[in-house]
């Protein structure tokens, strides 16, 4: 009777073992309620991202067309559209509509704390998108670890994304 006991324990705590490993395997797919307001998953936010990746790809294919009709060399158009034309595309939509093209697809926005200059902030936020993509496990794990899945260049610039709700819906 007693090694039914201690097998019956022991299954008990494997199970609440999966059960954890399971949490912390889904912790990306979840969406995070703090203070009352829903803040996006991280999955969200990447297919976000890889859809705004894809407009500026979108973007660069067009500056390439008009660029060989113009007889300018493909080596300037890539890079200004990847050393101006993205940053502009990500500050420029977020700062007058607090959402990209892929925020928008994926009903999420950036809000700002506090009363801050809207467009300095989200340059701020911009550059340290870039900043932060170099070391981007940490700034998933710290993004995880968060209540808010706010990830370092949000934390910095002091912006944080919400679940978008249309109140015409």
């Amino acid at each position: 009777m007693s090694k039914m006991k201690t097998y019956a324990q022991v299954g008990i705590k494997v199970i609440n073992a999966m059960e954890w490993i399971e949490s912390l395997l889904l912790l990306p797919f979840k969406e995070k309620q703090h203070r009352g307001v829903t803040h996006p998953a991280l999955i969200k936010r990447g297919i976000a991202f890889s859809i705004d990746i894809i407009v500026v790809l979108a973007l660069m294919a067009a500056a390439l067309f008009i660029g060989e009709k113009l007889n300018i060399h493909p080596f300037l158009i890539v890079s200004l559209t990847a050393c101006v034309g993205m940053p502009l595309y990500f500050v420029v939509t977020t700062a007058t509509m607090s959402r990209t093209i892929g925020k928008i697809a994926c009903d999420i926005r950036v809000n700002i704390k506090g009363k801050k200059n809207k467009w300095l902030t989200i340059t701020l936020r911009e550059l340290l998108r870039g900043v932060s993509a170099l070391i981007l496990p940490i700034t998933v794990l710290v993004a995880l670890a968060s209540k808010t899945n706010n990830t370092l260049h949000d934390s910095f610039a002091g912006t944080y994304l919400t679940v978008y709700e249309d109140k015409d819906k």
